[in-house]
């Protein structure tokens, strides 16, 4: 009787063991995954990156002339501000200047797709991508996540370094720690976390790192 009951034991705690397991691979592999109703996996939240000087080369579904917080708001929602109908957000650009516009792209499922149709540009513009992270309720509100610079890194001495096979692992590491910035190295699937970021810091490139800078921590010390 007393082995039988051992056995059950043992067999509960593997079962709870595998199913933790699985379920932290399910989670960790939702991480930034958005679905074709521009909505999150539970237990994410709806957020952005920023994109500088890049846009989106697709025909937007709509365009809006509003300020970028409110585009923000809008795309979140899944809301189309011009029909007051629901849409499917996937992200938008954002052209600055004193008359405001944002165009607005539907959602895929595709994150391949939205790197193609993206174009480097000079202007003022920004791409807005649409992405799904395990983020703090303050930052919940926020117009996005954050800023990236392709091909640039900061020229400072890491607090932290990962293995990643995406930046969205670096993104949920980030957030955990508060890390001011962090850079992506494309070739070696690692990610460096740093206290400092390009305001207080000399960035310099490097075709083999993307730079990000987490807007969440400056709204907060700021």
């Amino acid at each position: 009787m007393k082995v039988c009951r051992m056995k059950v034991v043992r067999n509960f705690l593997l079962f709870s063991i595998l199913s933790f397991s699985v379920f932290s691979k399910q989670k960790e592999a939702n991480v930034g995954i958005l679905s074709p109703y521009g909505e999150c996996f539970e237990g994410f939240t709806p957020t952005f990156i920023r994109r500088v000087g890049t846009r989106h080369i697709d025909g937007p579904a709509f365009v809006a002339k509003i300020d970028m917080v409110t585009c923000s708001s809008h795309c979140r929602a899944n809301f189309d501000p011009s029909s007051e109908e629901s849409f499917p957000c996937e992200g938008f650009n954002f052209r600055a200047g004193r008359n405001p516009v944002c165009e607005f792209f539907p959602a895929t499922g595709n994150n391949d797709n939205v790197t193609s149709s993206l174009k480097t540009e000079e202007a003022p513009t920004f791409y807005f991508e649409k992405l799904c992270l395990q983020i703090a309720k303050r930052c919940e509100e926020s117009a996005y996540m954050f800023d990236i610079k392709n091909g640039y890194r900061i020229d400072e001495t890491p607090i932290r370094i990962i293995n990643a096979t995406v930046e969205t692992q670096c993104m949920e590491e980030c957030v955990k720690i508060q890390c001011m910035s962090f850079g992506f190295h494309h070739d070696a699937k690692r990610c460096s976390f740093y206290n400092s970021t390009r305001r207080d810091a000399v960035i310099i490139k490097d075709v083999k790192m993307d730079y990000y800078e987490n807007n969440c921590v400056h709204r907060i010390f700021s």
